[in-house]
């Protein structure tokens, strides 16, 4: 995008900046990805679901939805990860299980009561299956951590009345930003 100008060089049609948006942020977090891993087999799988996360969020801003293809690919990204740093799939188990409570509450308090910050149930949903993966990627702990980070950027949004029912917006960034910190720029060592 930057070397084209935002063109096409053959046609000379604009690129949207989506495209822009998305050749930096894999380039950055490629970078953090090597500062904090060195080039190792953790280093890919983290940069996979750093690409991963930014494809979703670029779904989100332009169509407002997630791609199943993207959660899928994930999900198998961050369960691998997980493994290279459990060696278990019981501790798997016990966070997901966690994370489905914490999405029935999820659900429970957010969409029955603020239904109006999504366009639909199946766009709320694609919030809840990224929760779920949250809760695949990240021991309990951390998982805790990521959905207290959730419900305070929410908060703070709802506070300062950035959404309200005449203004529905992407808010997929509340959920992939805090999931991408813990994972990729803040890593905690299991």
């Amino acid at each position: 995008w930057i070397i084209t100008c935002g063109k096409c060089r053959s046609c000379k049609t604009k690129i949207p900046r989506i495209h822009l948006f998305v050749e930096l942020s894999t380039t950055i977090l490629f970078l953090i990805c090597y500062l904090n891993f060195g080039f190792t087999e953790i280093f890919i799988v983290n940069c996979l679901i750093a690409v991963s996360l930014v494809v979703i969020m670029a779904c989100d801003i332009t169509h407002k939805k997630f791609t199943n293809q993207a959660l899928i690919f994930l999900l198998f990204f961050a369960t691998i990860n997980r493994v290279l740093f459990d060696q278990t799939l019981a501790n798997i188990v016990y966070s997901l299980t966690l994370g489905i409570v914490v999405s029935a509450i999820f659900y429970k308090i957010i969409y029955k009561n603020f239904s109006y910050i999504f366009i639909n149930e199946e766009h709320f949903f694609d919030y809840i299956k990224l929760i779920l993966i949250a809760s695949v990627a990240l021991d309990y702990q951390s998982f805790l951590y990521y959905f207290f980070e959730v419900m305070f950027i929410l908060s703070l949004l709802s506070f300062f009345k950035v959404f309200s029912k005449k203004n529905i917006i992407s808010i997929g960034y509340v959920f992939i930003f805090p999931l991408l910190w813990i994972l990729i720029i803040q890593p905690i060592n299991y």
